[in-house]
């Protein structure tokens, strides 16, 4: 005698095969619902779709997550070392936010020397991108990147962006702006380097 298959596809087979023969020799199984048969089968087989697009939804979810709790920790990274530039001088008011000081070397830490080189590596209507060698002394953790207007006095310095590379991109003007770098670490931040002049767009 055969056995009552286990797997699902096998199963599905069977109803399958089953419900054909029924079609083809229903006056040799008068007793058995076809009917019956043939809605439990559809409503299987709804069932099935509908978890075959929950799986795919569940993917597309997870990765959607996932790439969302990427952004975030590199978002909430980079607010931690600009946070960390912003105490500098009271490491403690990190608890402030949740976060702490860095344990370092015992060693004391000397405000580095000013970034090297400052150049345009791009620009267009919208941004200009500069580019800078690290400083000859001292270790820079963060770069403050500073612009003003060109006619504008030696105190019209604004900070333009914060970042940890050597690279950083700052909105283009129509009037011609100054820019320069300053490298900053738990010491303090540097001399700046040299300006570089823009033209307006």
């Amino acid at each position: 005698m055969p056995r009552f298959p286990r797997r699902e596809c096998d199963i599905s087979m069977l109803a399958d095969t089953m419900l054909s023969g029924l079609v083809r020799h229903g006056a040799e199984f008068p007793h058995v619902s076809r009917v019956l048969l043939r809605a439990r089968l559809v409503f299987y087989r709804h069932a099935r779709k509908k978890q075959r697009l929950a799986r795919q939804s569940c993917a597309w979810a997870t990765a959607a997550k996932d790439g969302a709790l990427t952004n975030l920790t590199r978002t909430m990274k980079r607010c931690l070392r600009q946070s960390e530039v912003d105490v500098a001088a009271v490491p403690a008011k990190l608890s402030l936010i949740g976060w702490g000081p860095r344990c370092g070397s015992t060693e004391p830490v000397v405000v580095p020397g000013p970034p090297r080189r400052l150049r345009l590596v791009k620009r267009d209507h919208q941004r200009i991108v500069l580019g800078w060698d690290p400083p000859a002394t001292g270790t820079a953790r963060n770069y403050l990147i500073e612009t003003c207007p060109v006619k504008t006095g030696a105190n019209a310095w604004k900070l333009a962006a914060i970042c940890c590379a050597t690279t950083s991109t700052v909105a283009a003007t129509q009037a011609p702006q100054c820019c320069r770098v300053r490298a900053v670490n738990l010491a303090g931040a540097s001399s700046p380097s040299n300006t570089l002049v823009v033209a307006g767009t």
